[in-house]
């Protein structure tokens, strides 16, 4: 991760990430597990290795679908900001298949040119 989806990244580099995860979370579906039920450290093992593939892959995806460069996130294919409204990058998985999708930037508190947002108020009644 630290080597190929570190903060300089490019697409070359984040496909061959992405192509290790699968290769890692393919081999952990086929791994046994030893031991019982009961206070299993293997088990839990297992689960973190898991959860760290998934947490993997969803961060290679994202910086893979950001084609600009943004904050913490550099891109050497795409080194400048995309022109144009904010937007942010969502990646979630639905029925075990990453999905991802983009989203406007809701500006509550201050906009890029330093100016306020304008908030919307909810009045509450009696």
């Amino acid at each position: 991760m630290w080597e190929q989806v570190g903060l300089v990244r490019d697409a070359r580099e984040l496909t061959g990430a992405l192509d290790a995860i699968d290769r890692i979370a393919e081999r952990l579906e086929g791994a046994g597990v030893p031991g019982g039920p009961a206070f299993n450290l293997a088990w839990q093992d297992w689960l973190n290795l898991e959860s760290q593939a998934t947490a993997a892959r969803l961060i290679a995806l994202s910086a893979l679908a950001r084609q600009e460069s943004r904050g913490a996130h550099f891109r050497r294919d795409f080194p400048a900001a995309a022109p144009g409204p904010l937007f942010s990058v969502r990646v979630q998985e639905r029925d075990a298949v990453p999905a991802v999708w983009e989203e406007p930037v809701a500006l509550t508190r201050a906009t890029p040119d330093g100016a306020v947002a304008v908030a919307s108020t909810i009045e509450i009644g009696d």
